[in-house]
């Protein structure tokens, strides 16, 4: 919200205050503006705002993810089959696939590698647990 605030102020200034008060003396006050000024802030919003778009974008994909995670679990709990068994995890693995993906230099993605190891351990765990023991029977 507040980069489309800057941006919306920085879009209202007048251009020619620029080039015609570049440089503003009184006798408390000292002031230079220049075009390439503008347009660096210009740029540095336009950049905040590509961040903010890949952060948003990097949340809701961790936030999705996890939510697949989290189905593909319980219909692997709840499946009485093994095709019902391979059906879930396949979506648990594309789940973590997903979580992977997410870009490490956002939040999202930070988060999403600190809850990726722990999120592989327990489908080892239950899977392979699982697998084992059909190849018992």
């Amino acid at each position: 919200m507040k980069v489309k605030q800057a941006q919306k102020n920085l879009d209202a200034l007048p251009i020619w205050f620029i080039n015609e008060w570049s440089e503003y003396n009184y006798w408390w006050y000292d002031s230079r503006l220049s075009i390439y000024g503008f347009n660096a802030a210009r740029s540095k919003i336009g950049q905040l705002d590509a961040q903010v778009f890949q952060e948003k974008n990097a949340q809701t994909l961790l936030s999705d993810s996890e939510q697949a995670l989290n189905k593909a679990k319980q219909q692997y709990q709840q499946a009485s089959t093994s095709i019902d068994k391979k059906a879930a995890i396949v979506s648990w693995r594309s789940a973590l696939d997903n979580l992977e993906q997410i870009p490490g230099e956002t939040l999202a993605g930070k988060t999403a590698q600190k809850k990726l190891e722990s999120y592989q351990q327990e489908f080892k765990e239950i899977v392979g647990l699982a697998a084992g023991n059909e190849r018992i029977k």
